[in-house]
């Protein structure tokens, strides 16, 4: 007679933790370039993203798609890994605009156990600056 047995890992509720971000504590981007700003966090359950500009949430999807939504200059793009318990979001302005995307962005990620939060400080290198000095 064959015993077989299979132990399967439950993972226990944990608050997010903020573990990769592909921006420093503060930049500088020139007007019109691209910004693309990338928070990764474990947490179980799986974290949602809240991004914050200037200390105002940045508005609800106005279209939706399967990965993500897109503001009036921006799109967020969410993906999650359930195997490693993670969640990924990414905010990307296309196209960025001074004094519109100047200031302090800050990524959330937030499950039923808690949050996480992390800050960037952007100045947009202004076009008409630049031509004036």
């Amino acid at each position: 007679m064959i015993s077989l047995f299979f132990s399967f890992y439950l993972p226990t509720d944990f608050a997010p933790n903020i573990i990769l971000k592909s921006f420093k504590e503060s930049g500088t981007v020139k007007e019109k370039d691209r910004l693309l700003m990338r928070c990764r966090a474990r947490g179980f359950p799986l974290s949602n993203f809240t991004w914050i500009h200037n200390g105002a949430e940045m508005s609800v999807c106005l279209i939706t798609s399967s990965q993500g939504c897109m503001g009036k200059s921006y799109k967020v793009l969410q993906e999650t890994n359930e195997e490693w318990l993670t969640s990924t979001s990414q905010l990307i302005i296309e196209s960025t605009s001074f004094p519109r995307d100047n200031g302090t962005y800050t990524c959330v990620a937030r499950n039923s156990k808690g949050y996480d939060e992390k800050n960037m400080e952007v100045s947009i290198e202004s076009m008409c600056y630049k031509n004036h000095k």
